[in-house]
């Protein structure tokens, strides 16, 4: 039966069938809209813009103080740009900065104060005031003091006041060296303010000292040598704003008399009051859980001995004392040691590694170690003597960090190596999430020390970082360029580092010690310019029309036009481990050993290459 004819009515009403233009248009269209809420730009990057302001605070601070220059503990540059970004971010950005206000240089400082007295609204969003320059404390430089600051700040809760190297324009310009005026002491009275960070200078309490200290009739008038402590008593025992601290920082601080001399029953006894004085003022600080002491010659085992058991500490920084060992700090930690957190050992001549055997019961709770060596301390015959027990690691550590390692023998070397790739192996560091191993080997050869960087490189790679993250996929890429397939044992547990770096060197000075001049004799033979070479017949390129071997021939034979500098210049430098920040040798220098390409790498990580073929004629 035939099918019935529409009607010219149902022909309209009726949807007519799109076309082939409408059909691509409207897939096109649907599929955009789907993609558009899927793509791997938008699930990597949020929508910034759209954040809440509690959310971008912590999110800004942490790019500010995790940034690439590590010599400032704030970028405020970095803020200052990112609240010119957009709108979204100028206010978390400006509340940033006014937290942690810059004070260098003395003209930034200078607008700051005009800033506050012009606006007072601005005074109550700062919280820190930290300066590692003496020039704050000049009444006579600035025209205004630390005083002055802090009396208009009334919200701040940190000064920390350092004295750093003393600049021209500060001593010209003055005629003496500043010094923190006890009108800062009565500003924070005055404010109610409760502190939770403070730092004490040994160079900047001569005035302080004169006031509060009630023991000596003239302190003023003596040395630094001869002053005594019981100002530091008075201070933490009187003045309101102190009995909240939190965190405490002392340097430069000297004893009556030097350690390192002889000294007979009294002047013992003189010394000994003296350190008992400083542990004492200590106490008085209840809430006291982080201690930072600097180049002060008063820290030895007496001192740790009176400050064991005082205080639930969660940080412990010492850096540059000369007057602990190994067994001091070995005997306060397994007194103090039970609810510490952060433990900073740096650059202390007498401390090695043997205290790390005892971490694991003497600190369980740790979770960040930072220990930078003095290498080079000990002679070859000593360190045969000395004896380093293997390490002990707590199950909590989550950041490991030791540089400089290089007072220990190659075999101690590996010996602690291969017990923490096998403690990693054995699940001994799930909580571990970066670890940092530098060590310095001079007794090795150029060609073992690079056998050992390939082989302790690809272990700890294996062992530490997570198979989860890009680190691990650079590496396996890495690998399989090299023409060698990472193989593991399913059975072995991994682990979930997400930065890890080893390093291993001899004890040739590093790129920020020395510069490039400095291992050059210019006096004798200087470079001459270069004489201007005769051109030579180049030949000529092939026509289109030869092909075969007459065109690669001539293709071959054909100079480069790139510049032989720049082409050695970016040649790849092999890595011998993967992650954020990976530290890299160059593969000239262990392979052929060229003596026209010397490569050294510095501290920060930055690759220092530099050839002497530029002053040849």
């Amino acid at each position: 039966m035939p099918a019935a004819r529409r009607t010219r009515s149902s022909a309209h009403t009726s949807n007519p069938a799109p076309t082939k233009r409408a059909r691509k248009s409207a897939t096109s269209s649907s599929s955009t809209s789907t993609k558009a809420f899927t793509t791997p730009r938008q699930a990597k990057y949020p929508p910034w813009a759209t954040l809440p302001y509690h959310v971008l605070v912590p999110i800004l601070k942490f790019a500010a103080t995790n940034s690439q220059n590590n010599s400032v503990p704030i970028d405020h540059a970095w803020l200052a740009n990112a609240a010119r970004t957009c709108k979204a971010f100028a206010d978390p950005a400006n509340d940033l900065l006014y937290h942690t206000p810059p004070m260098t240089p003395i003209s930034r400082l200078r607008k700051f104060f005009d800033a506050l007295k012009a606006n007072p609204l601005l005074s109550r969003k700062v919280r820190r005031i930290e300066s590692h320059s003496a020039e704050i404390c000049d009444t006579k430089l600035l025209k205004f003091g630390l005083q002055d600051i802090v009396q208009l700040s009334t919200h701040v809760t940190g000064v920390c006041v350092s004295s750093g190297p003393w600049s021209p324009e500060l001593l010209y310009a003055s005629g003496r060296k500043p010094d923190m005026d006890p009108s800062v002491l009565t500003a924070l009275q005055n404010n109610g303010t409760k502190l939770q960070d403070w730092t004490w200078d040994g160079e900047l309490c001569w005035a302080i000292a004169a006031q509060y200290d009630t023991r000596d009739e003239s302190p003023k008038k003596k040395t630094r040598t001869q002053r005594g402590f019981g100002w530091l008593h008075a201070v933490h025992k009187d003045v309101e704003p102190f009995k909240s601290l939190k965190a405490l920082t002392i340097t430069g601080f000297d004893t009556p008399m030097p350690l390192e001399y002889y000294r007979d029953d009294d002047e013992e006894v003189e010394v000994e009051a003296q350190i008992a004085t400083i542990a004492s003022s200590l106490g008085h600080l209840k809430y006291l859980k982080g201690l930072t002491l600097k180049d002060c010659t008063f820290v030895n085992a007496y001192f740790l001995s009176q400050l064991a058991g005082v205080h639930e500490l969660k940080r412990l920084v010492l850096e540059d004392l000369k007057n602990i060992n190994t067994i001091d700090l070995q005997s306060f930690l397994q007194l103090s040691g039970k609810h510490l957190e952060e433990l900073e050992v740096i650059h202390c001549p007498g401390i090695y590694a043997g205290f790390l055997s005892i971490l694991d019961t003497a600190t369980p709770s740790l979770k960040r170690l930072l220990y930078e060596d003095v290498p080079g301390v000990l002679s070859h015959e000593e360190l045969e003597l000395l004896e380093i027990p293997m390490p002990r690691w707590p199950q909590t550590l989550e950041s490991l960090i030791m540089r400089g390692l290089g007072n220990w023998t190659a075999a101690d070397c590996e010996r602690v190596l291969e017990g923490m790739a096998d403690t990693a192996r054995n699940g001994g560091f799930m909580a571990l999430r970066e670890i940092d191993i530098w060590c310095i080997l001079p007794e090795l050869s150029w060609r073992d020390r690079a056998a050992s960087r390939r082989r302790w490189g690809d272990e700890f790679a294996m062992a530490f970082l997570d198979r989860r993250g890009n680190a691990w996929k650079e590496f396996v890429a890495k690998k399989k360029s090299e023409g060698h397939k990472v193989k593991w044992d399913p059975n072995v547990t991994v682990g979930l580092c997400e930065r890890v770096l080893f390093r291993l060197d001899d004890s040739r000075p590093t790129g920020n010690q020395l510069r490039e001049a400095d291992f050059l004799d210019l006096s004798e033979s200087r470079p001459t310019k270069k004489s201007p070479k005769k051109a030579t017949a180049v030949p000529k390129r092939a026509s289109p029309k030869k092909k075969g071997k007459q065109a690669a021939a001539l293709k071959e034979a054909s100079p480069s036009k790139s510049n032989p500098k720049k082409r050695r210049g970016t040649q790849k430098s092999q890595s011998f481990v993967v992650g954020s920040k990976r530290a890299r040798y160059n593969s000239d220098e262990d392979s052929d050993f060229k003596v026209d390409r010397l490569a050294y790498e510095d501290e920060d990580g930055n690759d220092s290459s530099w050839s002497v073929d530029d002053m040849e004629n």
